[in-house]
């Protein structure tokens, strides 16, 4: 569902059903889209754990003085 958080317990789910079941299958089942579900799979560890990502600067700003 697009806009939502996947959360601790639907990457459980996911991985429970991924045992038995195709990549498509048990990201329908745990309520994920199989984008969702190949990204949960490249860093395995549960949305509680992983760090934030903050909104930052990419670009050092070029109006800054540097000596």
């Amino acid at each position: 569902m697009p806009g939502r958080h996947v959360n601790d317990q639907q990457v459980r789910f996911y991985m429970t059903a991924r045992i038995t079941r195709p990549q498509a299958a048990a990201a329908a089942m745990a309520g994920i889209s199989v984008a969702t579900g190949r990204r949960i799979e490249r860093d395995l560890r549960p949305p509680s754990s992983r760090k934030e990502v903050r909104a930052y600067r990419t670009r050092s700003d070029p109006l800054v003085v540097r000596f």
